[in-house]
């Protein structure tokens, strides 16, 4: 009967072949590398203006702070 052949289970298979890919990309690795320098120093300049301090500022501080630190445990050493 017809509601019998409805419960019965259907095998449905489906090969798919690409013979060609659906898409190909090249950059030039300088095109890239300078796009990413790009956004970096706008994210920077961004990161700064949310910020309202100047980000290179405040790296070279801090890296005068360490230097200063490192020396300071330089001597603590040599005195021991």
């Amino acid at each position: 009967s017809v509601e019998e052949n409805l419960r019965d289970p259907i095998d449905i298979r489906i090969d798919i072949i690409h013979l060609e890919p659906v898409a190909t990309v090249a950059l030039p690795a300088a095109a890239v590398v300078r796009t990413q320098s790009q956004h970096e120093e706008a994210i920077r300049g961004i990161q700064e203006q949310l910020l309202g301090v100047p980000i290179q500022e405040e790296l070279t501080a801090l890296r005068f702070r360490v230097d200063i630190t490192e020396e300071y445990n330089a001597l603590l050493r040599a005195r021991i």
